[in-house]
């Protein structure tokens, strides 16, 4: 029999244990050939208290979400530059040096998806450019907060 390994962190332990009591049953777990063992406990709570149905809920939620109003989703660097301008608001300039990992490649994405508007100054280099979010831009983050909310992500 191949010998099997868990890395089960205490983080990992305690929240296993936090899920199994929640659910009415004990949790036992040995190191020595592995013995991960859930035993119902008489006279505990059912498993569909309250708590766990509205968790449930809000998977099964999920599992049926409509798609995300924004396509194609955000990349990390058009979703840091977009978090940072939705901070000081519609209008409002930033020079493009002021926003990490915010590149000209990005740049033209929130462009072309009409997001941003660019303001190029007397240099010629693109830090000296100035970038403000747009009323689009606002009202399409809005939504997709609006969207995270109602349909939590798994």
């Amino acid at each position: 029999m191949a010998k099997v390994k868990l890395s089960l962190s205490t983080a990992d332990m305690r929240r296993i244990a936090r899920a199994a009591k929640a659910s009415g049953l004990v949790f036992e777990y040995v190191e020595g050939d592995v013995t991960v063992r859930f035993v119902p406990v008489e006279g505990a709570k059912p498993a569909t208290s309250s708590k766990l149905a509205e968790d449930r809920s809000m998977l099964d939620r999920g599992l049926d979400a409509p798609p995300e109003p924004i396509k194609p989703p955000f990349d990390h660097r058009e979703w840091a530059a977009m978090a940072r301008l939705v901070e000081l608001g519609t209008g409002a300039r930033l020079p493009s040096g002021g926003i990490r990992s915010f590149g000209p490649v990005t740049q033209k994405k929130l462009l072309d998806r009409g997001y941003i508007e660019v303001f190029h100054q007397s240099g010629e280099k693109f830090a000296d450019d100035e970038i403000c979010l747009t009323r689009k831009g606002n009202a399409d983050w809005n939504a997709l907060r609006k969207h995270r909310a109602c349909y939590p992500a798994l």
